[in-house]
């Protein structure tokens, strides 16, 4: 009986190396590179979560930079898209849905994480920079 299921833990050369190009699809902590690139934007939240966790200084630095990238994307949106008039709906539509959809998930969490947080600050940055805009184009 020994005999028998020894033989059968052997494997025939053919489909051996079968399984061995099947298993180099997979990277080396066993996920295949599908399944890492679906992790990839929660892995990417927890790292940046644990960097600004670590000091507090780095969640300031991190809320200034978003306001005043948020404040630049708005300025060279509205430069960008204003030169081609046939987009500002387009792009009005596509901006409010965006900021409409992150204020629904920001307020509903209960605590929001950092990179919530984070995205939140680069919102209220688009926002400043579209009506200081609009106050430039008024006056």
């Amino acid at each position: 009986p020994n005999q028998r299921i020894h033989m059968q833990d052997q494997q025939p050369e053919d489909d051996l190396f079968a399984r061995k190009t099947a298993d180099s699809v997979r990277s080396r902590s066993g996920y295949t590179i599908l399944q890492r690139f679906k992790m990839l934007p929660e892995t990417i939240s927890r790292r940046m979560n644990d960097f600004i966790d670590e000091r507090p200084i780095r969640k300031l630095t991190a809320g200034s930079i978003a306001l005043l990238l948020g404040f630049f994307s708005a300025t060279s949106a509205s430069t960008i898209v204003g030169s081609v008039a046939d987009w500002d709906p387009l792009s009005a539509f596509v901006l409010l849905i965006w900021t409409e959809s992150l204020t629904k998930a920001y307020y509903r969490s209960p605590k929001p994480s950092n990179t919530m947080i984070l995205l939140n600050t680069f919102k209220c940055g688009i926002t400043f920079g579209m009506i200081l805009d609009a106050l430039k184009l008024a006056g």
